[in-house]
């Protein structure tokens, strides 16, 4: 089994890199203050980035909500997040947060994502995997990776997972190493039906630090594709549980929307849902951001709200 990595080091060796008159840019400022986050008694970046689905589905989820508070510049008013353990029969928020100016408030967080993109990209992701673990144990095909795979037909689904994986493998097993090193896709045929109905291409083509087999996710495929058109229902499904959040608002809860956009920039979202000017209420805040835009709005600083 792969060894896990920190968050720090896997955004570090993923993190894009610019390279100006003096060199490689440093990691981003955004970068570093995810990273500093103080999550369950440590910095973020020192949490390890497990292989277990479970486990690394949660730290994924700590990194988007160190994001959004990043990109509305709420991270510098915290000193730290603490897991809320669940409550049996009570909608129970995920963290408290422990503020710099003494007070302490409960942070439920919701992703905002597209889910037909969503689950086009675990299923390119779970097909690759499966069908990487396949070729790894054929020393001739591996050699003669990568290879690069797309699915020109319609996007994936969970579904597509077990055939294309077993069709792929097949394919790769008996035809790969043969393949021509060359940037021109060759379409995928009979007697490989599946393949052949999605109309599946694939080229070997020698790529530095590359192997195994890269699915390549066509966006054109997806139309327009707006996680932010979820932010109405996902809110209203939020603010029905805020009595329990907040034991009937004797605790005050914010809730922090984290926009999650695996093939696009999430920019364009965050800023169409910032100049909506949402109305908080009935939360004690509202935050919505990734790393490199957010805001947080307050009910206090709404027009025609007095403030206390």
């Amino acid at each position: 089994m792969q060894a896990s990595t920190t968050v720090y080091e896997h955004i570090e060796a993923t993190r894009v890199r610019v390279h100006g008159p003096s060199g490689e840019e440093p990691m981003s400022l955004w970068d570093r203050r995810i990273c500093a986050l103080i999550v369950d008694g440590q910095p973020l970046g020192n949490h390890q980035l497990p292989q277990d689905k479970e486990d690394r589905k949660r730290v994924n989820e700590m990194m988007g909500i160190a994001g959004a508070l990043v990109g509305a510049d709420v991270d510098r008013e915290i000193g730290g997040l603490r897991s809320f353990p669940p409550r049996h029969g009570v909608a129970t928020p995920d963290f408290e947060a422990d503020l710099r100016n003494g007070r302490t408030v409960r942070l439920e967080t919701c992703a905002l994502v597209d889910e037909t993109q969503q689950r086009y990209v675990n299923a390119a992701g779970a097909i690759m995997q499966r069908v990487n673990d396949a070729i790894a144990t054929t020393p001739t095909v591996w050699s003669a990776s990568p290879y690069f795979v797309r699915c020109y037909g319609r996007p994936l689904e969970p579904t597509d997972i077990r055939p294309v994986s077993r069709e792929l493998t097949d394919f790769l097993t008996k035809s790969g190493a043969t393949l021509s090193v060359t940037t021109s896709m060759t379409k995928i045929g009979a007697p490989y039906t599946v393949l052949e109905g999605l109309d599946t291409h694939v080229c070997r083509l020698k790529e530095k630090g590359k192997t195994g087999v890269v699915f390549q996710p066509l966006m054109h495929l997806l139309g327009d594709a707006r996680p932010r058109d979820i932010f109405p229902t996902l809110f209203t499904q939020k603010a029905a549980k805020y009595g329990e959040y907040s034991d009937d608002g004797a605790i005050a809860v914010w809730l922090a929307m984290y926009v999650l956009s695996p093939m696009t920039l999430p920019y364009g979202d965050v800023e169409a849902l910032i100049a909506t000017a949402p109305d908080p209420r009935p939360f004690d805040r509202l935050i919505i951001g990734s790393k490199t835009i957010g805001r947080a709005f307050d009910p206090s600083t709404r027009p025609g709200c007095a403030v206390p």
